[in-house]
């Protein structure tokens, strides 16, 4: 009776690491996707000598080639609904007036620095999503590009 209430307790230690291991891993991943979209933009615009109809044409094809989840909301995203960052709300946002499945909530932000240069930010979400849950809850992730000469 005492072996089988020892492995019992040994199968709850394993069963805790093996669920804190797939959580830690899914974490890493959907913040590295989120990442890599907010990085992706960022270049894009930054080859684009700044956010223009071919960036943003450019951007949103390449969302769904990096497989960034879509907006899981339902409901449409707009620029209104991205939080003011640094004193600037945002210029825009990447979403697309297709079905749902391929709205994105990304935020394009311009920050001016003097008159003759400016730089622009993206934020993503990563997000933590559970199949009996839902949505836990998500993690914006920022990338800021370089100073951008204005010509």
């Amino acid at each position: 009776m005492n072996q089988s209430l020892g492995s019992v307790a040994l199968y709850d230690i394993i069963i805790v690491f093996i669920v804190i291991t797939f959580s830690f891993l899914t974490i890493t991943i959907n913040y590295n996707k989120a990442f890599r979209a907010s990085s992706r933009a960022v270049y894009i615009i930054e080859q684009n000598a700044g956010y223009n109809q071919a960036a943003s044409n450019h951007i949103r094809r390449d969302l769904n080639t990096l497989h960034y989840p879509p907006y899981p909301g339902g409901v449409y995203f707009n620029a209104s609904s991205c939080p003011i960052k640094n004193g600037q709300r945002a210029m825009d946002t990447l979403t697309s007036g297709g079905p749902i499945s391929t709205r994105h909530e990304v935020c394009v932000y311009r920050f001016a620095s003097g008159t003759r240069y400016y730089k622009y930010g993206v934020m993503t979400y990563m997000y933590v999503d559970l199949p009996v849950v839902g949505n836990i809850f998500k993690v914006p992730v920022y990338v800021e590009s370089d100073y951008l000469h204005i010509f």
